[in-house]
């Protein structure tokens, strides 16, 4: 059972490290951007960036605000993932 178990939270960690290779982090989107727009807003600023690309390109799984450190200034905008 032990070495299950340690199989399990290996499988666990490399599963959990995979996925954050693929995250974006995009700073200095205004706070006013609610999360229901985030994906949209996302993909109308790497559509600018990246003309060629088309929408299609720019598959998301998720977007949503990164979480704020307590002691943070609340004027500055949060990253996004």
């Amino acid at each position: 059972i032990r070495e299950q178990l340690r199989l399990l939270e290996e499988t666990n960690e490399d599963l959990s490290n995979r996925t954050c290779r693929n995250n974006i982090r995009v700073r200095g989107l205004p706070e006013s951007v609610s999360t229901y727009l985030l994906p949209d807003t996302l993909t109308a600023v790497f559509q600018n960036l990246l003309p060629k690309a088309t929408a299609t390109d720019f598959l998301m799984d998720r977007a949503h605000h990164t979480l704020r450190a307590l002691s943070a200034n609340l004027t500055n905008p949060r990253d996004n993932l």
